[in-house]
């Protein structure tokens, strides 16, 4: 990511910010261990304000500055500091897929795998991962019956020297506990 800020500095500012509450100083370091798959979110999955799929556009909230000409207004993010710490900390975890899922050992099998969102108080910060069933193989992730669709990394199957790496153009949420009973 650092060797590309242009299209990582989202994700990189979302690291750092939550970095600076001693309560999730275990985000940054997780990023950096090996035996992982990264799902490592491009700009237009974190901050690009003109991408619908943006967290940024898609988390927006009451401008409640009375200073500011949106004050009262509904308003697309700008900054990290816009959203409580724990929450983008929870989104940072989810992903990050404990284990090795590369084309080398994925099927058109879908399976249910752990992220490092799985916590006492959520079970279902799971991820679903696939390869499709043909000669263009393509890889697919939260593609379960009742998900958001068709989510192809934008580059798949890169190898880091501490994981495997899969760029997206799109962030995800968490499913719910029915589609996991719904799609095992």
């Amino acid at each position: 990511m650092k060797s590309r800020p242009d299209l990582f500095s989202g994700m990189l500012e979302a690291i750092e910010y939550v970095d600076k509450n001693p309560n999730y100083k275990d985000v940054k370091p997780m990023y950096t261990e090996s035996g992982n798959t990264y799902l490592l979110l491009t700009n237009n999955a974190t901050t690009n304000i003109e991408s619908a799929n943006s967290y940024y556009s898609r988390n927006q909230f009451l401008d409640t500055d009375p200073a500011s000409p949106t004050y009262n207004l509904t308003v697309k993010g700008s900054d990290w500091s816009q959203y409580p710490v724990d929450r983008i900390a929870a989104w940072l975890k989810y992903h990050v897929l404990k284990g090795t899922y590369d084309f080398k050992n994925l099927n058109s099998i879908g399976k249910w795998v752990d992220t490092y969102g799985i916590s006492a108080t959520n079970d279902s910060a799971k991820v679903w991962i696939y390869m499709q069933a043909s000669r263009d193989g393509f890889l697919f992730i939260n593609n379960y019956v009742g998900g958001t669709g068709e989510n192809r990394p934008r580059t798949p199957d890169l190898h880091a020297t501490n994981g495997v790496v899969h760029v997206m153009d799109r962030y995800f949420s968490a499913p719910t506990r029915r589609d996991i009973i719904n799609n095992k």
